[in-house]
């Protein structure tokens, strides 16, 4: 399985939308009457986001591959910003596999609507340490320079997810 693949893999089941390792996945899990308007969609949650933050046209959010937004020195830039601020407090034996982080930036560059999944090396749910969790949280939601998705020259809302690669809870990489 090539890197891209497996990238696009990672996307789709931390959309939750992805049945892996005899998985049903979310049609099976929901059935076709409970489906969101499209796959992957992060409806607001009040106990988990900002009430003030407001969308473009919240009608339409644009999925990462629609509309390409930009963090300011690309991948390099956003690897190196969590390398130097993610901090195991202690040992991190077994946090081994992904960490994928959803979230939603407006067309302001503005981000919320964080969603974390946990995945195993073989892609199948895993728990990590929460401290490990809350901390890549907490630092992507600190991750303030996004530069909006454009379509057809306007500034659009976007879908973007962030994949943390694990080793025993070091960070080996951040995926796109």
């Amino acid at each position: 399985m090539s890197p891209r693949t497996k990238i696009n893999l990672l996307a789709l089941a931390g959309a939750g939308c992805l049945g892996l390792a005899g998985s049903p996945g979310l049609l099976a899990q929901t059935g076709p009457a409970q489906l969101p308007a499209q796959v992957g969609d992060i409806t607001f949650d009040a106990r988990l986001d900002r009430r003030d933050y407001v969308l473009c046209d919240s009608a339409h959010i644009y999925q990462y591959y629609q509309a390409s937004s930009a963090f300011p020195g690309g991948h390099q830039a956003r690897l190196a910003y969590f390398q130097q601020h993610y901090h195991l407090a202690a040992p991190a034996p077994g946090a081994t596999g992904y960490v994928v982080i959803r979230f939603v930036l407006n067309c302001r560059g503005e981000t919320d609507r964080f969603r974390v999944s946990t995945l195993g090396p073989d892609f199948t749910a895993a728990p990590f340490p929460p401290a490990v969790v809350a901390q890549l949280l907490r630092l992507a939601r600190e991750l303030r320079t996004w530069q909006p998705a454009h379509r057809e020259g306007l500034a659009v809302d976007t879908y973007l997810y962030l994949n943390f690669i694990l080793q025993n809870g070091h960070l080996l990489d951040v995926a796109p």
